[in-house]
């Protein structure tokens, strides 16, 4: 079946345009709290990771199964592994850019972290 809209540049598949319009179509998955508390600044011991999983939207097998990792303030690490090993999906994760399936990750012992200043609420998934 074709697709309906007809594109503005012929280059490029017609998959482009579906991944195109399903990405706009997607839901918020993140609610933020009612009262968030803002993140410490600087970070006064910690940032934890416990029990987290985390699947991609429409796919089968999760990127991340039960991750638990600790950073200590002024901690230097190196995230290394093969391509699609998860590294970019545990810094999103750590940064709230994605949120959990599962697990937490409280900073200086505090789940309720919101990273973004002016973030609204939305409906979670």
């Amino acid at each position: 079946m074709p697709f309906p809209v007809r594109s503005p540049h012929p280059e490029l598949p017609e998959d482009f345009l579906r991944n195109l319009f399903a990405f706009f179509d997607l839901k918020p998955r993140f609610t933020a709290p009612e009262h968030p508390v803002p993140l410490p600044a600087p970070i006064q011991r910690e940032v934890r990771m416990g029990g987290v999983s985390f699947t991609y939207a429409g796919k089968k097998t999760p990127a991340l199964t039960d991750i638990s990792l600790t950073l200590h303030k002024a901690e230097v690490i190196a995230l290394v592994g093969e391509n699609g090993a998860g590294k970019s999906t545990l810094i999103k994760l750590f940064c709230q850019l994605y949120a959990p399936d599962s697990g937490t990750i409280p900073v200086d012992g505090e789940e309720k972290i919101l990273l973004w200043r002016d973030a609204q609420p939305c409906k979670n998934r």
